[in-house]
């Protein structure tokens, strides 16, 4: 506890200083491991089996009833 009453016992100026750079590294860390993620999604993407999945015909039949 002795570090937390340092951190208390400094200026205002210095503590958002402090919060801040934690906040931006923590941030930063956590975008990391998304965008880490997202682009191995992106890579293991299988774009044919998307296709298969939409059914375009069905869309085709939808258009051909409302005219």
């Amino acid at each position: 506890m002795n570090f937390l009453e340092r951190i208390r016992s400094l200026p205002e100026k210095k503590r958002k200083i402090i919060f801040w750079c934690l906040t931006a590294a923590v941030g930063s860390i956590m975008i990391f491991f998304w965008a880490k993620n997202t682009f191995g999604d992106v890579k293991n993407f299988d774009r044919q089996e998307l296709i298969n999945g939409i059914n375009f015909h069905l869309f085709e039949g939808e258009n051909k009833n409302t005219e």
